[in-house]
């Protein structure tokens, strides 16, 4: 460009020439100029868009890491209720099979002798197994969700059998004695089951060690 300056300045260049110059010369500093500007703002958009798509991620990640937390105090809270519930059944079942046990005991006593469990212990003792079984059976229906299907189908069979045999033949509101057809009813009920108490007492215990992470040999 120095040189046409030059040359115009000595008179070496025609009008015309001069004028064509002086156009070709303003057309590419205009397209340098828009090009310079073109790239200038293509650059800030990238950077811009950069530093909008690492604001994103980062709050996505931060979301994420939020969501997992609350994820995992709510599986923390979850498993917590469970072990209590599991623990609240199982506390339930030893009660009550404590209380069949020593009826059980007393009324193959009364049976074998031909005597109506009149006495009130024997009363009590009734009583006491009916209550426990009524305790065991609203507790486990109640929370019927938090246990395996395994472990509801047995249970759930258990406690239909028992508690037909109690309500039906122990219902100590109506009677001032137990006769002999009730206590053989209630020995032959309780006979029936009792060996399926310790798989189900077992398989309680396991349900509530595997939550707390805790194994046997």
């Amino acid at each position: 460009m120095n040189t046409v300056l030059s040359a115009i300045l000595s008179g070496g260049l025609t009008g015309c020439t001069v004028v064509f110059l002086l156009r070709s010369w303003i057309t590419e500093r205009l397209q340098q100029s828009i090009q310079h500007e073109y790239q200038t703002k293509l650059e800030t958009h990238k950077n811009d868009l950069q530093k909008e798509t690492s604001r994103e991620i980062e709050e996505l990640r931060t979301h994420m890491q939020i969501l997992a937390r609350q994820t995992e105090i709510t599986f923390a809270a979850l498993h917590a209720k469970r072990a209590k519930i599991i623990a609240g059944l199982f506390e339930r079942l030893v009660r009550a099979v404590r209380h069949m046990e020593h009826c059980a005991v007393a009324y193959e006593i009364n049976v074998r002798c031909e005597v109506p469990a009149e006495q009130q212990r024997d009363i009590a003792a009734a009583k006491n197994v009916v209550e426990s079984l009524r305790d065991l059976d609203e507790f486990f229906h109640i929370h019927e969700i938090y246990f395996d299907q395994s472990l509801c189908d047995q249970l759930s069979k258990l406690l239909s059998s028992l508690t037909h045999a109690t309500c039906q033949h122990l219902s100590i509101g109506q009677h001032v004695q137990l006769t002999l057809e009730e206590q053989a009813e209630f020995l032959k009920t309780y006979n029936d089951v009792k060996e399926d108490i310790p798989t189900i007492e077992k398989q309680i215990r396991q349900a509530f060690r595997q939550i707390l992470a805790v194994t046997t040999e």
